[in-house]
């Protein structure tokens, strides 16, 4: 019987493992969106201030489109703020519980590079 407990804490180990790196990414993400491919998808379309969506500036860099999606299976989202001179513009992902404005929300403005 003392087995069964050590092989709990490494399942359990292996969990917050799984979530940390899946926070991990997330956060790379986002910010990679926002400060790396946001600026490229500006460079290439001088007419608008903001994207619809992380697809759409996913297909102006020939990336991949499910990049556009994050660990826990939703999409990341875009948010835009038209203000002068430039617009400000942040990706979001709404973690893990789906939803978004809780606290597990991954957001490019709270993760800087």
């Amino acid at each position: 019987m003392k087995l069964l407990p050590c092989l709990l804490v490494t399942v359990l180990a292996s969990q917050a493992e799984a979530t940390s790196s899946k926070l991990d990414l997330s956060r790379v993400r986002v910010a990679s969106l926002a400060h790396e491919l946001f600026p490229r998808w500006a460079l290439e379309h001088p007419g608008r201030a903001c994207p619809r969506s992380v697809h759409e500036m996913l297909r102006t860099v020939d990336r991949c489109e499910d990049d556009a999606i994050d660990p826990w299976g939703y999409r990341y989202e875009v948010l835009c703020v038209r203000s002068a001179p430039q617009p400000l513009v942040g990706v979001y992902s709404v973690g893990e519980d789906g939803l978004a404005g809780t606290a597990d929300d991954i957001k490019s403005w709270n993760h800087r590079r």
